[in-house]
């Protein structure tokens, strides 16, 4: 869901005093099946603000992918024989028989689980 299909029901649940638990405190929220119309019962209304706010924190992630080659030799990923090749694989690298490989490193950054607070800002770059 949007902010304009969330921010109604983000008010309404603000209009019973009710609080709303941050990502970071609540329960895991495991996938599912699109909502086809807006929850009207309290506990799924908390739970659409607060996948609203995860995929807030997903969209402003970032996956950052170091790769480096294996070799510093002139015939890299070259291979003169016509081999057949196979695979060896491990954690960091993989291996080609007659090629050389990559060594790679990744990590995902800004996962900082967005407050509640925002909600309000989210609403005014919309209307933007």
């Amino acid at each position: 869901a949007d902010i304009e299909a969330v921010w109604p029901i983000y008010q309404e649940i603000l209009r019973r005093g009710e609080n709303i638990t941050p990502l970071w405190r609540g329960d895991t929220m495991y996938p599912r099946p699109p909502i086809s119309k807006l929850p009207e019962n309290p506990s799924d209304q908390h739970e659409l603000v607060r996948r609203f706010l995860l995929a807030c924190t997903a969209k402003d992630c970032s996956v950052m992918i170091a790769m480096h080659t294996d070799c510093k030799n002139e015939d890299y990923g070259q291979n003169k024989n016509n081999d057949q090749v196979s695979v060896n694989k491990s954690n960091t690298k993989a291996d080609v028989n007659g090629f050389h490989g990559y060594s790679y490193s990744a990590a995902v950054v800004d996962l900082d689980p967005k407050p509640l607070t925002k909600m309000q800002r989210y609403y005014e770059l919309d209307a933007e």
